[in-house]
């Protein structure tokens, strides 16, 4: 199992709301579960990758320049040989005219499958006739 979080202008407009957003991730990661944010709202300037990471303790290495726009995976990864709980984090900023990056998804117990986000946004482009 893995989860998939479009952001909405809504995720961002107020503290409150963030908080909220970030709550919910927190909650899949510690349940095991992957999860993927697309986070493509320009007109809001919360940056949810950052503050997940803050709410988790992450390291300032994982942290992205503040930037509204990213994609991003996080993978929680339980270590038997020293009993860590780690989490594996690919942050990509997500910068407007350019193709959406590719991000990985750790399923629940299973593999790192690799959501190819342009083309899947081409296909329903070119689906829809716009």
């Amino acid at each position: 199992m893995g989860v998939i979080e479009l952001v909405s202008p809504r995720n961002k407009d107020r503290c409150a709301a963030c908080a909220t957003f970030v709550a919910k991730c927190v909650a899949y990661l510690r349940r095991g579960v992957g999860v993927v944010i697309i986070d493509v709202v320009t007109e809001r300037h919360a940056n949810l990758h950052n503050a997940l990471l803050a709410a988790l303790g992450g390291q300032p290495a994982q942290l992205m320049p503040d930037t509204p726009t990213c994609v991003s995976g996080y993978r929680p990864v339980h270590r038997r040989e020293t009993g860590a709980n780690e989490l594996e984090v690919w942050p990509y900023a997500a910068v407007v005219g350019q193709p959406v990056p590719a991000v990985p998804l750790g399923l629940r117990g299973g593999p790192v499958i690799v959501l190819d986000l342009e083309t899947t946004y081409t296909a329903a482009i070119d689906a829809t006739g716009l």
